[in-house]
């Protein structure tokens, strides 16, 4: 890890060039830092591991309660839009379809029908679909998907910008605001995507 001074005078040299900000204080910081880290995981593992008693019973309520991981709220949360979206496509082409008007109760009994057969009542009791919920979004035109405001027009740069902002954080780079704005800004300047600003 540790260089003489002229070995390590030319790499830094070298580096400068493509990393203006690296100087010999910034390398030295990161070598303590590296060697602490270091020590610590030596010392870590030099810690004898205590085997578990198995006396007594086992605490069976310990942990995170079954289906609050993070996937399974995420997938909870897909099936309730899915659901959503399912009764007001199918309540939309009802409307179409008939030449007058629906019997009243209609949307409330394909609300219940719909929840009742995907079987979401088992994992989450207190879900229900608001009727008003489905009228608006006929009204509004969108049947599968609730918008939430305008999309970025970065969208399309948005993952290769995410990746050099890794890229340089891996490589001890830290960014700021200010960095970002400019980094994203010479990403997309000369291409179609600086029209929309």
């Amino acid at each position: 890890f540790f260089f003489f001074y002229g070995k390590a005078k030319k790499i830094i040299s070298d580096a400068q060039l493509i990393y203006p900000w690296i100087d010999r204080h910034k390398i030295n910081y990161r070598m303590r830092f590296l060697k602490k880290e270091v020590e610590e995981k030596m010392m870590l593992s030099s810690i004898p591991k205590s085997k578990p008693s198995t006396a007594g019973p086992v605490n069976s309520t310990a942990g995170r309660p079954v289906g609050t991981t993070k996937a399974e709220i995420l997938e909870l949360s897909n099936n309730k839009a899915q659901i959503v979206a399912d009764i007001t496509v199918e309540y939309n082409n009802l409307k179409k379809t008939s030449a007058k008007k629906l019997p009243d109760n209609t949307l409330k009994h394909l609300i219940q029908s719909t929840i009742d057969s995907s079987g979401i009542k088992s994992v989450c009791s207190d879900f229900s679909v608001s009727k008003d919920t489905i009228r608006s979004r006929i009204r509004r035109g969108n049947l599968t998907k609730s918008t939430k405001g305008m999309p970025s027009p970065l969208e399309k740069i948005e993952p290769i910008l995410v990746e050099l902002l890794l890229q340089k954080d891996r490589m001890g780079q830290s960014m700021n605001m200010t960095n970002t704005l400019h980094l994203a800004n010479s990403l997309i300047q000369g291409t179609q995507h600086q029209a929309p600003f």
